[in-house]
């Protein structure tokens, strides 16, 4: 063997034994590890009553979000055996057991019940707990039908409407009873457990089924798969709910076991389905809607999807792809939240601007707090072995439709994915009509936000558009009919102003195309929201470059734009500080008007998610035999040393000979 060869081989032996092992998919360690280490991070962030500390102002915040940290605590200091950990997780579910019956939300409770079945499992003889059982006793036993927010009360009581409290109700509901504690307080729920039994099974295996009803579905290249459905909010349906509720919807079947209604898992087969065909490639699936890109989107999908694999009676395939959501959810966690001394961000952000409250709508410690909750049921669900990792929908082209409740399209076609909103514009720039989301798969093999995410925004008047200026109105784009057609290019049947008008979003080979029907003298206009500091106008009048761009991304207009104009504050989930780009466009024939979002020549390819894998866990036999090669390799070096020496001497000493 040459030397080269030799040291080849060493190199060959000794990657593989200190390289990252084979991928797998994720385990309850795992996940629980995940939890755990959060978890504990709240430990450090609690006051002297119990209450645990806001990131971003340092002072004690109320509400639900101390009842599930404390509950993680809980579980975390179980698992370590770690008494401080419990002690602490005890004090903050103290702060919530004082509040009034009156006014304890679905939230609430199920906080509170679910620690309290845990912990008389799991903590029957830890001190902290003992004390203060009685007290989480007698707030379980008083509790009576949940305090309803009045903005959401009107849905909540109509049969036409579904809100995510109803799920987590339900759910919060059999935990209760779940506690096995009665009550004589009249109008306590636990006063009558046979009426709450009930109560839960109708919103279960009747209200639930109804509203997660919808003309959703799947194709891909080989499979497909219909009847999908959201379970979301009644009006703009936002994707982060829909992740929330199927949860909640997995965690009442989970509670009910063999009694759960054969509807009720038949629903949660068409959302859990549905959630895994959303999902991007790269594991975000709140991309439309408010709560836009959350911590416990992701955390939902998780449980979601865990909870189904077990409890939803789906065939071989559907599991593989409940398995592929829950994995890269939490990937997604793992690569785009990560974890801090403050806890972890709500939304993607890291680094000073983690915890900045612009352009983020929820409370870090409390979406913390639920996020937590949701991985420790999914820990609970997930199996204790490793099993292969499986492939994501949109791993491979094909396209997600939902036709009748959110409108929208998700679809893979070669490096890009995109997905289109065909809903009316809202007041919520989040629920925008058109191209919501964008991404394309750089040569790294991670994908790129080619379109950043829509601003935290309230307003009549702000949308993407495109919107149309002709004879002195403003047609602005109206929803309607979604379809996804050859190429994957996907037709919005809408409207603009009073008349038909088919709006299109061509996938290109590095980004996506959008084009509308104008007729001479309209003026088009589209905004692109972007980082404002990566924010570039082209040359004016250029035919050819990007009327805007930023560091990864460029939109060019055909025909070229008469101005660009930078309009500044606005922030998103993901960019505190964003600019909106309106670019003008004149029209001077009938015809059509594009705009092309697409990534930059050279634009920054993030890693790729890392997969779940044996770090640390090396196999002994593969660093035996890389010693092994390296120990035969310097055995062969020195005797081939001692050889040239010997054959150098021997020159010498005949060149040195004198001659006769």
């Amino acid at each position: 063997m040459t030397r080269l060869a030799l040291a080849l081989a060493v190199a060959l032996l000794l990657a593989a034994a200190l390289g990252p092992a084979p991928a797998h998919a994720a385990t309850r360690a795992e996940i629980a590890d995940l939890a755990d280490r959060a978890a504990t991070v709240w430990a450090g962030r609690q006051d002297p009553h119990g209450f645990f500390l806001d990131p971003r102002t340092g002072a004690p915040v109320e509400g639900y979000g101390n009842a599930m940290i404390g509950y993680a605590l809980l579980r975390a200091g179980e698992r370590r055996g770690d008494g401080r950990l419990v002690a602490s997780g005890v004090r903050g579910i103290g702060t919530t057991l004082g509040e009034p019956p009156a006014v304890r939300g679905v939230f609430d409770v199920l906080a509170i019940a679910s620690a309290y079945n845990f912990a008389r499992a799991q903590l029957d003889d830890d001190a902290a707990f003992e004390a203060a059982r009685p007290r989480w006793e007698n707030y379980l036993r008083e509790t009576r039908a949940p305090n309803i927010d009045n903005e959401v009360y009107d849905c909540i009581v109509a049969t036409d409407c579904f809100h995510n409290h109803e799920a987590v109700g339900a759910a919060a509901a059999l935990e209760l009873l779940a506690t096995g504690l009665t009550s004589k307080q009249p109008g306590a729920r636990l006063a009558d457990p046979v009426a709450l039994r009930r109560a839960a099974l109708t919103e279960v295996g009747v209200a639930e089924p109804a509203f997660a009803r919808g003309d959703a579905s799947w194709r891909g290249k080989r499979e497909s798969e219909h009847d999908l459905a959201l379970l979301s909010d009644t009006g703009n349906f936002p994707l982060a709910y829909h992740a929330l509720s199927t949860a909640m919807l997995a965690r009442s079947v989970q509670l009910l076991g063999d009694a759960a209604p054969d509807a009720a898992r038949a629903a949660l087969r068409r959302t859990t389905g549905a959630l895994a065909a959303l999902m991007a490639p790269d594991g975000a699936v709140a991309y439309i809607g408010k709560r836009q890109q959350s911590l416990w989107s992701l955390a939902a999908t998780v449980a979601a999807a865990e909870i189904a694999i077990g409890a939803g009676d789906a065939h071989d395939g559907a599991r593989d792809r409940y398995r592929a959501a829950s994995d890269r959810a939490l990937a997604r966690i793992r690569a785009r939240y990560p974890l801090t001394a403050r806890g972890l961000p709500i939304v993607p952000r890291s680094g000073p601007r983690a915890f900045v409250p612009d352009g983020v709508d929820g409370d870090p410690m409390t979406f913390n707090g639920l996020a937590l909750f949701l991985l420790g049921l999914a820990a609970d669900a997930s199996p204790d072995d490793e099993g292969d990792p499986a492939a994501l929908p949109a791993d491979a082209d094909g396209a997600f439709v939902d036709r009748a409740q959110n409108k929208f399209a998700a679809v893979r076609r070669g490096d890009v994915w995109f997905a289109v909103h065909g809903r009316d514009r809202p007041r919520d720039v989040r629920n925008d009509f058109g191209l919501v989301a964008a991404k394309w798969l750089a040569p790294s093999g991670g994908w790129v936000d080619i379109l950043r995410p829509r601003p935290l925004r309230f307003d009549d008047a702000e949308t993407a558009g495109p919107v149309v200026e002709r004879a002195g109105k403003r047609l602005v784009p109206r929803g309607g009919r979604i379809a996804v057609r050859h190429r994957g290019r996907v037709e919005v049947a809408g409207r603009l102003g009073g008349e038909p008008a088919t709006f299109t979003f061509t996938p290109t080979a590095r980004g996506v195309r959008i084009a509308l029907p104008v007729r001479a003298g309209d003026v088009v206009t589209y905004s692109a929201y972007l980082p404002a500091a990566d924010a570039r106008r082209g040359r004016r009048g250029s035919a050819r470059g990007p009327a805007v761009s930023d560091r990864d991304a460029s939109v060019i207009a055909a025909p070229p734009p008469a101005s660009v104009r930078l309009d500044d504050g606005f922030s998103s989930c993901c960019d505190v500080r964003m600019v909106a780009a309106r670019i003008r466009v004149p029209v001077r024939a009938d015809g059509r008007v594009s705009f092309t979002v697409a990534a930059r020549r050279g634009a920054r390819g993030p890693a790729p998610l890392e997969a779940f894998a044996d770090h640390g866990s090396t196999r002994w036999w593969i660093v035996a035999l890389g010693l092994l090669a390296a120990t035969a390799l310097g055995l062969t070096l020195r005797r081939r040393a001692v050889v040239r020496r010997r054959r150098r001497s021997r020159r010498r000493r005949r060149y040195a000979a004198p001659r006769p």
